[in-house]
């Protein structure tokens, strides 16, 4: 669901927004300009995205628990007060492209009025102008080398954020630092088999199992895995969708003993054979 979705243009002049949206904050399949307001929002998708140009003038904007803070074609910002925390891209003009990575193809233009706090990380396919404003950017999903390890320049920042936050005096109480890396897709590939094995155990006393093909599990760990949670939702969303079905299934009375109950995604959506 998004907070704010227009099907062309969206112009904000002023206003109070506190949105706390499962998509996007505030969506648009053309531009988005903000001329002023003030924006508080959770999102579990991109805070501001738009299919075109965002543009940016004046206005408060605070994004957090964001995968991507502002996205679109093109992004403008002369002014306004802007925060984001966000587990990929804090800026990404990458034209709907998902680009993870500090710079990029297209050429960032960051004027010599702007402010940049926290850690830069931003992505170009398209174009990023900033020529005022103060924008503090925290993001957290970069760092993993080509290897899939992290960076040593990721940990050296995770350090000197440490030794900005806390005193001397605890950190050297600390006997070890450790860093985590985001899960892969075979790593979610995994934890659906696992959690679909304690399914089959618990359905072993009515002789009955459940198979999921693989359109099956790339639906689930598409909608299920949500990179700022990592892997906890996909047992609720296994919950709510496979066992749902299966249930349903059952209560029908259509599953003989010894069936193999084969979980399939068809026109976008699961289905149990």
């Amino acid at each position: 669901m998004k907070g704010l979705k227009a099907g062309s243009g969206l112009l904000v002049r002023g206003g109070t927004f506190t949105i706390d949206a499962a998509d996007d904050s505030v969506h648009s399949n053309a531009d988005i300009t903000v001329e002023g307001g003030s924006f508080t929002a959770a999102t579990g998708d991109d805070g501001f995205h738009a299919d075109e140009t965002l543009t940016i003038t004046d206005g408060s904007i605070r994004i957090t628990e964001s995968y991507e803070g502002l996205e679109g074609l093109h992004v403008i910002i002369s002014g306004g007060d802007i925060e984001l925390s966000a587990t990929d891209d804090g800026i990404n003009a990458a034209g709907g492209v998902d680009s993870s990575g500090t710079g990029g193809r297209g050429g960032d233009t960051f004027g010599s009025r702007g402010q940049m706090g926290g850690m830069m990380s931003s992505s170009s396919n398209g174009s990023i102008v900033i020529s005022g404003g103060s924008v503090s950017i925290t993001a957290y999903g970069d760092g993993i080398d080509a290897n899939g390890e992290i960076s040593q320049e990721a940990k050296d920042q995770v350090d000197q954020l440490l030794k900005r936050s806390f005193r001397p005096e605890f950190l050297n109480r600390l006997d070890e630092i450790v860093y985590y890396k985001p899960l892969t897709k075979e790593n979610i590939t995994s934890i659906v088999d696992l959690l679909i094995g304690s399914l089959n155990k618990r359905l072993a006393d009515k002789q009955l199992t459940v198979e999921l093909t693989p359109a099956a599990k790339t639906y689930v760990i598409d909608n299920g895995y949500d990179p700022l949670y990592g892997a906890r939702p996909l047992r609720r969303f296994l919950q709510h969708t496979v066992e749902t079905l299966v249930g349903r299934k059952m209560i029908a009375d259509e599953v003989l003993p010894g069936t193999t109950l084969v979980v399939d995604c068809e026109n976008d959506q699961l289905v149990v054979r």
